[in-house]
């Protein structure tokens, strides 16, 4: 029987906000509570604009 190999996500994650890098080398997990954070952000402030912030995404998905 053959073993599946697990898909394993290895991206990592750069946001920048108004063309200043604020996080670097997120994990997926990392990324998304960061993002929540920013639209929290957004909706009480008015901050930031979704048009200043720009996500980068490194790497891909690795067999185990």
């Amino acid at each position: 029987m053959k073993k599946e190999a697990k898909r394993v996500n290895k991206d990592s994650y750069t946001i920048s906000i108004g063309g200043v890098v604020k996080y670097k080398n997120l994990t997926e997990s990392e990324y998304f509570d960061i993002m929540d954070d920013l639209a929290i952000e957004y909706y009480q402030s008015g901050r930031p604009r979704l048009s200043d912030i720009k996500t980068i995404i490194k790497g891909d998905y690795y067999g185990s």
